[in-house]
């Protein structure tokens, strides 16, 4: 249902590059592409995802495993829309190894939900250490299923490292015939100059690259990404500081990859120009909780959200007819 709004034309062209037939991303029982939907034995990836929460919003409970139930009581409590679909974060890694962090957080989605990405602020040039321990983990996810890592660009040798570590990933995925479990995500936050190299760089491998891109990102980014363009972050800040007619500002102490401190911005503008991309990306609702900031006030922020979200998804999705917009906006996951 989802597939004709989020499918992520790149990981599709990297799956008919390693020959493999078409797959259903979803749970629902009935594929409306005629594909064999996913038995409940794991949990999905990015293709397919229109919305996603980034587990940050609510401030951390116990360990991952426990924090991940906790987001979905929360959000399930609010009737959130794909309130089974979680962006997991970096950032909550304590003192434990990637892969039971990674593995824990995943575990309670299982059979019923998805993780798209996995937010991090790692840079290949300077963390290559920390990406590893992440590409070499096995969560429970769908065979054939991708999550998306995003990683930031923010030194002069950024470029060649990721040039570098996504055409290992690409000789990996051709020699064992199958699509990789995780994927970079790419976000360059302060010029399009950076992004411009990484396309030259990866020649024809750019056609496989995910980009990231938020309210701040400037906007040239999109002329030069296009396609490639296929996650957009909507940021949140607390509930009095988003209006009626859908500006939001940003508290003070949140810090967004590009954005000034206190900085706002329209929903209206940012979505106008999401919906010029050829395929709407997937929205991963963001913003880190305070650490004043209860569950209840977290609560409100996104219930405040969601209607300004809903009315912007209409005009993103517009090539999906009504009704059919209407069961992807009610989906779990």
């Amino acid at each position: 249902m989802a597939c004709q709004i989020a499918e992520n034309t790149p990981l599709a062209l990297l799956r008919e590059c390693l020959g493999l037939p078409a797959q259903c991303h979803s749970f629902r029982p009935k594929c409306i592409m005629g594909l064999n939907s996913q038995s409940r034995v794991s949990a999905l990836g990015a293709p397919g995802a229109a919305i996603g929460y980034c587990q940050a919003i609510f401030g951390r409970a116990g360990n991952a495993a426990t924090h991940t139930n906790h987001v979905l009581r929360l959000l399930r409590e609010i009737d959130a829309p794909w309130a089974n679909s979680h962006e997991m974060y970096w950032g909550h890694l304590k003192d434990e190894p990637a892969e039971q962090f990674l593995v824990g957080g995943m575990t309670p989605l299982v059979g019923n939900g998805r993780v798209p990405v996995l937010i991090t602020g790692l840079d290949p040039a300077a963390d290559l250490s920390a990406i590893d321990a992440i590409l070499n983990t096995r969560p429970p996810i769908t065979p054939g299923e991708t999550v998306l890592v995003r990683m930031l660009l923010t030194r002069d040798d950024s470029v060649e490292a990721t040039v570098s570590l996504l055409r290992g990933l690409v000789q990996r995925s051709l020699a064992a015939s199958e699509m990789p479990t995780w994927w970079p995500l790419v976000q360059a936050p302060t010029t399009v100059a950076v992004l411009q190299r990484l396309k030259d760089g990866l020649g024809d491998l750019w056609q496989y690259a995910n980009i990231a891109v938020n309210p701040f990102t400037p906007r040239d980014v999109c002329e030069v990404a296009g396609d490639q363009v296929t996650v957009a972050q909507v940021v949140v800040g607390a509930a009095q500081e988003i209006t009626s007619e859908g500006t939001i500002r940003l508290a003070k102490g949140i810090t967004i990859s590009g954005a000034a401190p206190l900085a706002s911005y329209s929903l209206a503008p940012y979505f106008e120009r999401l919906s010029e991309l050829e395929s709407p990306p997937t929205l991963i609702i963001l913003g880190p909780s305070l650490p004043s900031w209860t569950d209840e006030m977290n609560q409100e922020r996104i219930a405040k959200l969601l209607p300004h979200l809903r009315s912007e998804c209409s005009r993103l999705w517009h090539k999906v007819d009504p009704p059919r917009r209407e069961t992807v906006w009610r989906m779990s996951a």
